[in-house]
C-alpha cells in the first residue's frame, strides 16, 4: 500500500471512533461588508465514550458551536460531524440527545407521559417499546410519579429531569447538554448529575456540557474545551487546565471575635510570615490564606497556633474553577 492510502487509510480508522468532529468549522453572520464572525476555524475531535465541557466567556461562540452541531444553523466554511454524519442530517440527529437549560421540548399542555410518547414517535422508536423504554428512564430519573401531570404544572428541578428522559429515550450515542442545571437549587443539582454519571456510565454516552455552574464540570467531565472570540484556545485534560492553581488550596478562617486587620497583619509577620492571610474582609472575622496542596497541614497547624482560642470554624477548598478560568483571560 502506497504511504498516501496508508496516511488516508489510519485517518479513516481514528475518524471512526470520533463521536463529535469540527473540521474548520466558521460561522459568519451580517453582510459580507459587515461581518460579524462568531465562530472561527474550530477544530476538535470528541471519541466515543468521552465526557468533555465547553467553556468560554459569554460571546465567546459556545451556542453558536452547539447549533452548527445540531444543524440549527448551517457552517459558512469547515464541517460539523457525528459520527461521521454531517450535523443537521436525518441521521446525526437520530445519534444526538439535546437538553436545553432555557427551552423544553415537552409538551406544556400534555402530561409528561403523553409529551415522552410524542418523542418516541418523532425518533421512530417502535411502538412496542414506547412504554418500556419510557418506564425504564423514568425509574433512572426518579419520575415516575410525575408521569401523570401536565408539564406545565411541574417544578423547574421535576421538569428538567424529564427532559432528560427526553433527551435519551432514543437512546442517543451522542447528549448535548446546554445549561442543564440552571436554575435548580443544590438538592436538585447533586441529584441531577449523580443520574447523569450512572446513565452515561451503563450507556457509554458522549457527553459535551456547556454549562457557567463550574461544579457540573468538575462532577461529570474529565476534558476541557475552552473557547474565546470564536477560537479554540485550550484543548486538555481538567487538570491540564487547571494548571497551578490547581495545587493550590485556600483555607478560610472565622474568628469568634473581630480583629484589626493592620495590626493583626503586622503582628503575624513578627510572629510567623506564612500565617499572613492573603485576604482580609472589612468587618475582621474572615481570614483567607492560599497555601499549596502539600502544605495544607503544617499552615493549618501555624494558622491554630497563632489564632488559639479565637477560632470559630475553617474550611478547606480548592480554588474555583470560575477564577482559573478568569485568570486565563486575565493573563
Amino acid at each position: 500500500m502506497e504511504l498516501t492510502q496508508l496516511l488516508k487509510a489510519q485517518e479513516t480508522s481514528v475518524a471512526d471512533h470520533d463521536a463529535v468532529r469540527c473540521i474548520h468549522l466558521t460561522k459568519q453572520f451580517g453582510s459580507s461588508l459587515r461581518p460579524f464572525v462568531a465562530v472561527q476555524d474550530l477544530s476538535f475531535c470528541i471519541s466515543q465514550g468521552e465526557s468533555v465541557a465547553f467553556l468560554g466567556p459569554n460571546g465567546a461562540g459556545k451556542s453558536t458551536t452547539i447549533k452548527l452541531l445540531c444543524g440549527i444553523l448551517t457552517p459558512s466554511s469547515g464541517q460539523a460531524l457525528l459520527l461521521n454524519q454531517k450535523a443537521g442530517s436525518k441521521n446525526a440527529l437520530r445519534q444526538l440527545g439535546l437538553v436545553f437549560g432555557t427551552r423544553t421540548q415537552l409538551w406544556m399542555n400534555l402530561s409528561v407521559l403523553d409529551s415522552l410518547r410524542m418523542t418516541c414517535e418523532i425518533y421512530d422508536v417502535p411502538q412496542r417499546e414506547h412504554l418500556e423504554r419510557i418506564q425504564t428512564c423514568a425509574e433512572m430519573f426518579q419520575v415516575q410519579d410525575l408521569l401523570s401531570k401536565l408539564t406545565r404544572s411541574l417544578s423547574l428541578g421535576q421538569r428538567m429531569r424529564c427532559e432528560i428522559v427526553a433527551a435519551i429515550l432514543h437512546k442517543p450515542k451522542i447528549l448535548l447538554l446546554d445549561e442543564p442545571t440552571i436554575g435548580l437549587d443544590v438538592v436538585s443539582k447533586f441529584m441531577m448529575r449523580d443520574m447523569l454519571t450512572k446513565w452515561k456510565k451503563d450507556e457509554n454516552t458522549t457527553l459535551l456540557l456547556t454549562s457557567h455552574d463550574m461544579s457540573d464540570v468538575e462532577k461529570l467531565c474529565q476534558r476541557v474545551l475552552l473557547i474565546n472570540k470564536g477560537k479554540l484556545e485550550f484543548d486538555g485534560q481538567l487538570a491540564a487546565f487547571k494548571g497551578q492553581l490547581g495545587n493550590k488550596r485556600r483555607i478560610s478562617l472565622w474568628l469568634q471575635n473581630a480583629l484589626n486587620a493592620e495590626s493583626q497583619s503586622e503582628n503575624a509577620r513578627k510572629i510567623q510570615n506564612e500565617v499572613v492571610p492573603d485576604r482580609i474582609e472589612k468587618n475582621g472575622y474572615l481570614h483567607v490564606f492560599g497555601c499549596n496542596q502539600d502544605t495544607v497541614e503544617s499552615q493549618i497547624q501555624l494558622i491554630l497556633k497563632h489564632y488559639s482560642g479565637n477560632v470559630q470554624d475553617i474550611r478547606i477548598e480548592d480554588i474555583p474553577l470560575e477564577e482559573i478560568i478568569h485568570s486565563r483571560y486575565s493573563s
